[in-house]
């Protein structure tokens, strides 16, 4: 975040003095050390440069008084910009952001820290020739347009203090992974990595995700399931789906390093209202030459046994 920071922060309480001796009262006076010309969270607005025809998010010149909006900036795009796609190719961390412009990620890491809203499409891709792209948030995102993911990344980084939903008609994850907890209004279609959890070492590395459309995994989607215990509980990555799961492509299950299987432990990896398709694929279900994960399912749930061989 964009801080200021003191120098030291501290009270000097005048000592007393000896009688008939005055006292001396010793005022301290902290010195603010200035980071950048912000000293307070503000709004920052976007002009599309001299021409107004800027779509570069890092390019100062397209934002008004020439601030990239940071940690502590709310972003505001109006809708004069409607018709183009700005397009983030390096790192950035903003408060919010309001746009009525398209966005697109194609390198770095975009971050945003609370409530926001794309009145417009949203584009997560992967360009060769930059960093690594992801789309991480926090709180709500509200996409009106298409969220589709052809590479890259898209996290919910839902923490203690919130949760993380990406409230959209359909996220379309077309090419690299999905992570992090949360929830997604609309359906979602898996043809890349689902792959749960949340980045916080401290923390339980599953992840629960409620989707309250349907799911459709295709032949080259794969979930990737984490299994796992944690003291005497036995937990799992959770798919909730409020509506019907289509099943195809890979089913990964991967094994949480402190956890040791017994017979007869079960997970629920993945509920459901309804079912078509299965898993083409499974990996992962040899435990050792004693044991086993059997897959099956019942109306709304699908189940992971350990079991002997």
């Amino acid at each position: 975040m964009v801080f200021s920071f003191l120098r030291s922060l501290a009270r000097r309480l005048a000592r007393p003095s000896p009688r008939g001796r005055s006292r001396v009262t010793r005022t301290y006076r902290p010195e603010l050390l200035r980071l950048e010309d912000r000293m307070v969270p503000s709004t920052v607005v976007w002009d599309g440069g001299p021409e107004g025809t800027g779509t570069l998010w890092s390019d100062p010149t397209n934002w008004v008084g020439g601030h990239v909006p940071m940690s502590n900036d709310d972003a505001v795009i109006g809708a004069s910009f409607a018709g183009i796609t700005i397009v983030a190719n390096q790192s950035a961390m903003i408060h919010s952001v309001t746009s009525e412009a398209a966005l697109q990620i194609t390198g770095g890491s975009f971050f945003i820290l609370s409530d926001s809203l794309i009145d417009n499409d949203v584009l997560v891709s992967q360009d060769p020739h930059t960093l690594d792209a992801s789309l991480t948030f926090i709180g709500t995102l509200t996409v009106s347009g298409a969220y589709t993911q052809t590479g890259g990344t898209t996290v919910l980084l839902t923490t203690t203090a919130r949760s993380a939903t990406l409230d959209t008609a359909l996220v379309d994850i077309q090419g690299g992974r999905l992570t992090g907890a949360g929830t997604i209004t609309g359906d979602l279609q898996n043809a890349g990595t689902i792959d749960l959890g949340v980045p916080d070492p401290a923390l339980f590395p599953v992840g629960t995700l409620n989707v309250f459309g349907n799911y459709t995994q295709t032949a080259s989607g794969v979930l990737v399931v984490k299994v796992g215990q944690q003291g005497s509980q036995l937990r799992s990555d959770f798919l909730n789906v409020g509506g019907t799961a289509t099943l195809d492509g890979t089913l990964n299950i991967s094994l949480i390093h402190t956890y040791t299987p017994h017979a007869g432990d079960v997970f629920v990896p993945l509920s459901f209202s309804d079912r078509s398709g299965d898993f083409a694929t499974v990996n992962g279900q040899t435990i050792n030459e004693h044991l086993a994960f059997d897959l099956a399912f019942d109306d709304n749930n699908l189940f992971l046994q350990v079991n002997e061989v």
